[in-house]
């Protein structure tokens, strides 16, 4: 919501600086991290944290990246179908709110599945995409592009000289093809029996490298928000869709013909907050754990 936003910053002191960071993933099912019960580690670094909040009941809105993430950064959604022209987006929100603002991709500038989301990327302040070696986005999934290549922009990004920054950094994630998701050095399942068995085991790779993706990222935050005292900052990482990875139906991907899997839809959803963070929304923070709790409650 716009409002609640700008509501969340008009009152920050002067020269206090602010730095939200959302990490869209992709492809990701919480179904094969180990951090959610799975029985195989494919989150070793992650599990290891103990600063992030976990969120256990989140699905996407959609089964694909083009519906899926226009409808988690803006007010079209399900019920509510808006025009990419007619509706705000969580770019405006911050810009309106005095935020510089950043997009930084590892995902194909061009292509079918991303000329909505590059133009929403586009509207930010700086924009940069990391992948361009491929022509299309359908060229991208057989090409190697690891997301460790976000790093240094997203460190340029974390070293402007701005009070107020909001930086959104886009992966590859699992997009298939799996195997061209991850170095040689993260080879760590391997599947010998089959061809289904490989495919699982490039899959669980690939969700592995995420989790040192990812817990890089955040530690790369927290080093500069330490670096610039009590700086109030926080992250959230969220997949745009889950994959069926042979979990139901015996299926692959993230299509689907009447019943919907599960699996295609069930994500992450992860939030670290700086101690400024914290010290400082000491109630909001609260707030969200209590909401958690709640919800598990809930679901038992």
């Amino acid at each position: 919501n716009k409002l609640q936003v700008v509501d969340a910053v008009l009152d920050k002191p002067p020269n206090q600086k602010h730095t939200f960071v959302l990490i869209l993933g992709e492809t990701c099912s919480r179904n094969h991290m180990s951090l959610y019960g799975a029985d195989i580690n494919t989150n070793p670094k992650l599990s290891k944290r103990k600063d992030i909040i976990k969120f256990t009941d989140v699905i996407s809105g959609y089964n694909y990246t083009i519906q899926s993430v226009p409808a988690m950064l803006s007010q079209t959604n399900l019920e509510n179908k808006l025009g990419i022209a007619e509706s705000i987006d969580i770019l405006d929100t911050f810009h309106s709110a005095g935020f510089k603002t950043f997009w930084i991709s590892n995902q194909s500038p061009i292509g079918i599945w991303d000329n909505v989301i590059s133009g929403i990327a586009r509207k930010s302040d700086h924009t940069e995409f990391v992948n361009t070696s491929s022509n299309s986005s359908q060229e991208a999934i057989l090409s190697r592009a690891y997301d460790e290549n976000l790093f240094k922009p997203f460190k340029s990004a974390l070293e402007e000289d701005e009070n107020s920054k909001f930086i959104v950094l886009h992966l590859m994630g699992s997009h298939n093809t799996y195997s061209k998701r991850y170095p040689p050095s993260f080879e760590h399942f391997k599947g010998k029996s089959s061809r289904k068995e490989e495919v699982i085991a490039e899959y669980r790779n690939s969700i592995r490298y995420n989790d040192f993706v990812v817990d890089s990222l955040l530690t790369i935050l927290d080093f500069y928000t330490l670096s610039e005292g009590n700086e109030v900052s926080s992250a959230i990482y969220v997949s745009d869709h889950g994959e069926n990875v042979f979990d139901e139906m015996d299926g692959l991907g993230h299509d689907y013909a009447k019943e919907l899997p599960r699996a295609v839809v069930e994500i992450p959803f992860l939030v670290w907050l700086s101690p400024g963070y914290r010290e400082k929304n000491t109630g909001k923070v609260n707030s969200i754990l209590e909401n958690k709790r709640e919800a598990i409650l809930t679901k038992k």
